[in-house]
């Protein structure tokens, strides 16, 4: 079942029994147990995701899909008759914890886990299952945990160093030779600070102001003052949790006047609304998840996205969002690879290390040297219009 008719199946299901929006760990679907009790064992999957803590909003919008897939799947039979055990764990934007959990899966015997948005997290947990010899489809943007290619780690997002070269080529566009990076001290915010400065000289500007801030800071007048006293020409941020709402309130509270470029995960329709009319004229590194209202011509199946953004504001109540668009992707890849028969840690780790696999957001070539999958070419740079995200004339 390819990425896009698993989104039809969902979108024309009247009704997904299990989906909630609760966190914590959870067992298995009415489904998974009464199949189980017919004869097939279930398989167990592990999904970690950070539904409490700064990363909620983007780890729960990660779990909501997973569960819309996983779900639907068992409805329809599980995979060759076994139900999908999915094990929900939430890592309350807790590195440590993640270690705990870690653990705690390899344990249970889980033959892959999806989900560990946060990076800091990510890096935390992926030793654990890299010695366990488990597979990890990863939704962070952080590619540092999947490069150097680790051979049971893969990444379905639109990593930093992609993003950042589609901010670049913007900034080149526009012939913007200084620039402020501003960006959060954890693991996601550094690898998009370090991907930015290693672009500069191929795309002809310098980072003139480095400004990072602490994940859980409240108040970033002092950093935002000092790159309007700079002359940086232009702001490429990274950062998720809340520190976004306060970075685009007080960037037009101090009259910033420079453009202010921002990753995908800060297009999400719910932070859109949180800000309200200050994020108009903001730029982004957008995929198709966020950009619903005016899809880029590279969409790879459209129609199935709206399907199933429809689908999942129908279960959820709020909108799709990009790393649930993403979750969505990385539960029907694995999906997809249990379907051609790999049921083992070790079977599904083969099928990954040698997959083109196309899926809402893009199509993900994974091989035994690559395990990021998309390109530059996957992510379009937008502006927000009246909360809706936009693709500029400059790429």
């Amino acid at each position: 079942m390819r990425g896009r008719q698993i989104a039809v199946a969902l979108a024309a299901a009247t009704a997904l029994a299990g989906c909630g929006a609760g966190g914590g760990s959870q067992p298995a679907s009415h489904a998974a147990q009464s199949q189980a009790a017919a004869g097939k064992a279930p398989i167990k999957v592990g999904v970690m995701t950070n539904d409490t803590g700064p990363y909620a909003p983007l780890g729960s919008e990660v779990r909501n899909a997973v569960q819309m897939v996983i779900n639907q799947v068992n409805q329809q039979g599980g995979v060759d008759g076994h139900p999908i055990d999915a094990i929900y764990l939430d890592g309350q934007t807790n590195p440590n914890l993640a270690v705990t959990q870690a653990k705690q899966l390899v344990a249970d015997h889980v033959v892959a886990v999806l989900g560990l948005e946060f990076g800091t997290a990510a890096h935390a947990a992926v030793p654990i299952f890299e010695q366990a010899h488990i597979p990890v489809i990863v939704n962070t943007a952080d590619e540092a945990v999947a490069e150097p290619t680790n051979p049971w780690v893969f990444d379905v997002s639109t990593v930093t160093k992609i993003q950042d070269a589609r901010m670049a080529s913007y900034l080149a566009c526009k012939h913007i030779t200084q620039v402020a990076s501003l960006h959060d001290t954890e693991a996601l915010g550094e690898e998009g600070n370090q991907d930015l400065k290693q672009l500069a000289s191929q795309y002809h500007f310098q980072v003139v102001v480095d400004q990072p801030y602490d994940l859980t800071a409240k108040n970033l007048v002092n950093q935002l003052t000092a790159i309007g006293r700079s002359p940086a020409q232009a702001i490429v941020y990274w950062g998720v949790g809340t520190a976004p709402a306060i970075v685009v309130k007080e960037y037009h509270q101090l009259g910033l006047k420079i453009p202010l470029l921002a990753s995908a995960a800060n297009a999400d329709p719910t932070f859109l609304k949180e800000v309200g009319s200050d994020a108009n004229g903001m730029l982004v590194a957008a995929t198709p998840s966020v950009m619903l209202q005016h899809l880029p011509k590279f969409t790879p199946h459209p129609q199935e996205l709206l399907a199933f953004a429809q689908a999942y504001q129908q279960t959820y109540h709020q909108p799709l969002g990009e790393l649930a668009g993403l979750g969505h992707d990385a539960a029907a890849m694995l999906i997809h690879v249990m379907q051609q028969g790999a049921l083992t840690p070790g079977s599904i780790d083969a099928q990954l290390n040698n997959l083109t696999y196309s899926a809402l957001n893009g199509t993900w070539k994974f091989t035994p040297d690559n395990h990021v999958g998309l390109q530059v070419s996957d992510v379009v740079m937008a502006r927000i219009v009246n909360g809706e995200a936009v693709a500029t004339a400059c790429q």
